[in-house]
């Protein structure tokens, strides 16, 4: 069964609303026939860092401060955005520009234009 490897970018509460969601999809992962299993996360925020990390059994070295160095990792399949709204679009960009696909909750943006940037860029990256 594939296992797909999740890395998370933001750490507050639509997070935790995802880390249900892969609970649900590893409960139903025979139907499925695949398992997600997040690996790593960026929060810049120290306290809301920790306390996640201790809330799901992380590890020091797969709790971030910088997206950016998360994004450096070679064992993930893909990053789950977990911003604020009006930073979806370029963390989602430099998401796909480092060679991920990227899961990013609507709004995906604030503008139609930042939007179809969006779209343009997993377009021309095969994202």
């Amino acid at each position: 069964m594939q296992t797909v490897r999740v890395g998370i970018i933001g750490g507050g509460m639509i997070s935790h609303r995802h880390m249900q969601i892969y609970k649900n999809i590893n409960d139903r992962a025979d139907c499925l026939g695949f398992r997600a299993e997040v690996v790593a996360l960026a929060e810049i925020l120290p306290k809301r860092r920790r306390e996640w990390g201790e809330r799901y059994h992380f590890l020091e070295k797969d709790l971030y401060e910088d997206y950016h160095e998360l994004l450096k990792r070679d064992d993930i399949d893909t990053i789950d955005v977990c911003v604020h709204n009006n930073l979806h679009v370029p963390i989602a960009i430099e998401v796909m520009k480092a060679g991920f696909d990227c899961y990013c909750e609507k709004p995906a943006a604030v503008t139609y234009a930042d939007a179809k940037l969006m779209i343009d860029t997993a377009k021309k990256l095969g994202r």
